[in-house]
């Protein structure tokens, strides 16, 4: 959507709810649009309505539900930035970092490394 030169993003999540974990999402999102140089302005989160009936001929008004999460998420380019050098301060070793496997793999999904991460337990 475009307001006066301004954006507003809008990231739709497949839930029915506004999950915590998705404020982190949408400000590495913000921070991302706005490094790149887009008059970002606002982000929403749109979910499912879970009480939405499809009253047919094509009419999809009301199924999902925005939560404006701007004031949450648009102060916290700082804290980006400390995971994006973390990021970069791992990917630069030469060895991988030795951290077993654990409730952390599946929260708040499974990780895709799972499975490998497992194989070195058991060699």
């Amino acid at each position: 959507m475009v307001v006066a030169g301004v954006l507003q993003m809008v990231d739709v999540k497949a839930s029915g709810s506004v999950k915590d974990y998705y404020q982190d999402d949408c400000a590495v999102q913000v921070y991302v649009a706005r490094k790149a140089g887009l008059p970002l302005a606002e982000l929403a989160l749109a979910h499912l309505d879970t009480k939405w009936v499809y009253p047919g001929g094509g009419d999809y008004k009301g199924l999902l539900v925005e939560n404006d999460l701007t004031k949450d998420v648009f102060g916290r380019a700082k804290e980006v930035e400390e995971w994006i050098a973390t990021a970069r301060t791992v990917a630069s070793k030469r060895k991988e970092p030795e951290s077993g496997t654990g409730s952390h793999c599946h929260d708040p999904y499974d990780c895709g490394f799972v499975g490998y991460c497992e194989s070195l337990r058991e060699a």
